[in-house]
């Protein structure tokens, strides 16, 4: 994949400007461990790989097509395929489309379990959101769609997503807030697992753990029955939580980041539900400058041939890492 080095203003205006993304991502549960069974018992686990990275994605445009209608920039597309793992993104314009296609993730997830779990080969889910350009950043690519995006929001994505399981579908802090604020159904199957420390994210601050009973959809796989049956004696997962208590505790939650995480918003329209953060604008003034400085093709430049000089900044930071001892 080629990533140029500088862009032209149009792109600096698409890429700068305000957008929300959810991120999906959907993975093989102990794939390392399922790998090595297979060896052992001579099947293909590529035919597994071709299956996964083949039918899931069908399965989720069919489940999403069976829901309420999203807005057109919202259906998911494709980011990445990483191993066993696929994450897809959908551009958020509306709120409302985020508890749609949670919805229509945890049918896909739920439709490839019912289908393969006679093979053990389950898949577990997760999902965050990412605001642009203030807390995240997208890197332009060789063409409109085919760039990546980088920020603390997803960072932290993907590390929540070792929380989750074929049950627990995990979403982050940002994603139960909406979804409890919005008051939608989705909200009262929101279950909270407490507060985690998780290695690289918010220095060190624990983060809650939320996430939505796959197994309280309305076509589980089989499996679910021994868990929903120990649930009855156990009296464990039996609800979820509290919309309003979850939607008081996120709140202040948030707040307690001292603006790690922001309150999500819509980009492209006032919503007095999400309202704007008071300090977004000097925030994005901000960011704007930064890709300014470090993208944009100022007149008479063109393409480089990938020997472009250093910044002073660059090579500031090059000196430094030479001073610095060996590990």
């Amino acid at each position: 994949m080629y990533f140029p080095e500088l862009v032209d203003q149009e792109d600096y205006e698409r890429f700068c400007g305000r957008s929300l993304r959810l991120f999906l991502s959907v993975d093989i549960a102990n794939s390392t461990a399922l790998k090595q069974e297979f060896r052992e018992k001579d099947g293909s686990w590529l035919e597994i790989a071709r299956s996964f990275y083949t039918a899931f994605p069908t399965f989720l445009t069919s489940a999403l097509d069976a829901l309420s209608p999203v807005d057109p920039e919202a259906k998911p597309s494709l980011w990445k395929a990483i191993g066993d793992e696929l994450v897809f993104v959908a551009e958020i314009g509306r709120m409302e489309d985020i508890p749609t296609l949670l919805r229509a993730h945890r049918a896909a997830v739920n439709q490839w379990n019912r289908q393969y779990e006679a093979t053990q080969v389950l898949v577990k889910a997760g999902a965050w959101l990412a605001g642009f350009p203030v807390m995240n950043s997208i890197i332009p690519g060789e063409t409109p769609d085919r760039h990546d995006y980088i920020g603390s929001s997803i960072d932290t994505g993907f590390r929540l997503c070792r929380f989750a399981s074929p049950r627990r579908f995990v979403v982050g802090a940002e994603v139960a807030y909406v979804v409890a604020h919005l008051n939608d159904p989705l909200a009262g199957e929101l279950h909270y697992d407490g507060r985690h420390e998780i290695r690289g994210v918010l220095k060190g601050m624990p983060y809650p753990i939320i996430w939505v009973d796959c197994f309280a959809d309305s076509k589980p796989p089989l499996l679910s029955a021994v868990a929903m049956a120990e649930d009855k004696i156990t009296g464990r997962h039996a609800e979820g939580s509290n919309p309003k208590e979850l939607e008081s505790f996120l709140t202040a939650w948030i707040k307690s980041t001292s603006g790690e995480i922001q309150f999500p918003f819509p980009p492209r329209q006032e919503d007095s539900r999400f309202p704007l953060p008071s300090d977004y604008g000097d925030r994005e003034q901000k960011k704007r400058e930064e890709f300014e400085r470090v993208y944009l093709q100022r007149e008479g430049e063109g393409e480089t041939d990938g020997n472009m000089a250093p910044s002073t900044e660059t090579e500031s930071l090059i000196a430094k890492l030479k001073q610095s001892p060996a590990p």
